[in-house]
Order: C-alpha cells, then structure tokens, then sequence
C-alpha cells in the first residue's frame, strides 16, 4: 500500500521527447513515522518499515513488482506486521492491464486482488474483470489511466506548466476507479543529490495528490506529497491514509537497462 506509481514530474524547460522518456528503475524506502501516530483510538509506540518497487519497460509493456514489510506497536502491547506484494503488466499504448495485489497481516491474507483490465481507447470507456477475491466485472468510465498512462498524461500536463491534474486512475489494488486530483508543486533546478548521481544533473518537482473514494468525497482516503524526478524516479515523500502519517526515505536505488524495443 505504500507505493505510488504514477505521480508527477512538471517538466517545464524540457522538450517534449524528453518528458516522455520514463527510465526502468528499481528502489528500496525506507518508512517511518511523520508524526505522532494513531490508529483508530491506539497509540502507535513503535513503527518500522521497509518497500521495494521496481518499474520495468519491457517489449511486451511496463512490468511493475513492488513489496513492503512493517511492524507496527501498540501502547496497549499489541505487534502487527503488514506485508503487501504487487505486481502489474501495462501495455504500452495504456489500453491494456494485468494486476495481482496480496495484503497480509501477521502472515494472514486479508486481501487479494487479481484479473485483469481494457480501455476501448485512449480517453474511452472500458472495464476490469476481476479472478479474485471474485469473479466480478467493474465498468470504467471514459477518461480512465492506468497507471503508466496517467504517469505519462501527467508529465505532459505538468510540461505544460499546467498547476492542477484531475483525472480517473485504476491501478487493480482495489474494485473500484479513485477521482485524483493532483497539484504540481515548485520546481528545483539540477542540484547534488547526495549518494544518487544519476539524479544530480536533473530537474525535480514537488507534488501533492489527493485520492477519493467516490465523485462526491470532499475528504481524501489518501494523500501524498513527493519529490519526483525527470526521469519518473520518486525520491522522498510523506504519506497520510487511515490515520498514519508515515514518510518514505529513498535509501537506494539501480537504474534498469533498456531492453531495446
């Protein structure tokens, strides 16, 4: 749950060619608490965490795997350990997507998303079929993005020196399409990135995005605020859902050959 694969990059001063070129990475965060946290009515006293995301452009679309372990506790002495898997298949016109998501606790499956989903065309209607937790069919509605294709729109907007993105996002991680809406933030110009060269000669933005449950919230389920960088690699963010304030702290990252296609 702690990964976002289609937040912002503002390219603004960039080509167009340039802003369109996502690179294939994999990173390691490191999680911890914001803040004071809670959890309903309990008082976290201990939180640690780590995930791994690795984003890949292959010939056959983006293959995306990620995973994250966290050990949460209690004033009240209770110890939870959460762990997530995802992975996904995205065609590369983003007409096309394959999504399997696993949430345990305490090793214990609390949730299971699998199947597999199609737009009609880009801006068009479309529909997800769901194998598990069971057979089922969503309709989604025109203006859906999956999440590379909403990475890539959102580049565009941003290059543009557009300051908001609104748009529908299904990524397979639950039944149902979430209304984003995104705010591009301050730009910064290259500058030293200490332990990661590859991202010291490029361009960087703050975002925030908020996500809603339905057209109607006014109140977001989730919200991220994020440093992203030109090539898509996201850096440090903050993290605020259910009552957790958690930040997420870069800690490594490899940059992935291109295949080639």
């Amino acid at each position: 749950m702690f990964f976002r694969t289609t937040l912002l990059a503002a390219l603004i001063g960039l080509n167009t060619a340039s802003a369109a070129e996502l690179v294939s990475y994999r990173a390691t965060y490191r999680l911890e608490p914001a803040d004071r946290v809670t959890n309903g009515q309990q008082v976290i006293t201990g939180f640690e965490g780590i995930s791994q995301i690795e984003f890949r452009r292959t010939c056959a679309g983006w293959v995306t795997n990620g995973q994250s372990r966290s050990t949460i506790s209690t004033a009240v002495g209770q110890s939870v350990v959460s762990e997530s898997r995802t992975s996904a298949l995205e065609s590369l016109d983003g007409l096309q997507l394959r999504f399997s998501r696993q949430e345990r606790l305490n090793g214990n499956v609390v949730e299971s998303f699998e199947g597999n989903a199609r737009l009609d065309a880009p801006g068009g209607t479309g529909y997800a079929e769901f194998t598990r937790p069971e057979r089922s069919r969503i309709e989604l509605p025109a203006g859906t993005l999956f999440p590379q294709a909403h990475t890539r729109a959102e580049l565009e907007h941003a290059r543009r020196g557009n300051r908001v993105f609104d748009a529908y996002l299904f990524d397979g991680g639950k039944t149902r399409v979430e209304r984003l809406s995104a705010i591009l933030l301050s730009a910064a110009s290259p500058q030293t990135v200490e332990r990661f060269d590859v991202l010291s000669a490029l361009p960087s933005w703050r975002i925030t995005e908020s996500y809603f449950a339905s057209e109607t919230d006014t109140t977001p389920r989730t919200e991220i605020s994020t440093r992203f960088w030109a090539n898509g690699v996201v850096g440090d963010a903050e993290l605020r859902m259910e009552g957790l304030s958690l930040r997420q702290k870069l800690i490594s990252l490899e940059i992935l050959p291109d295949e080639g296609c």
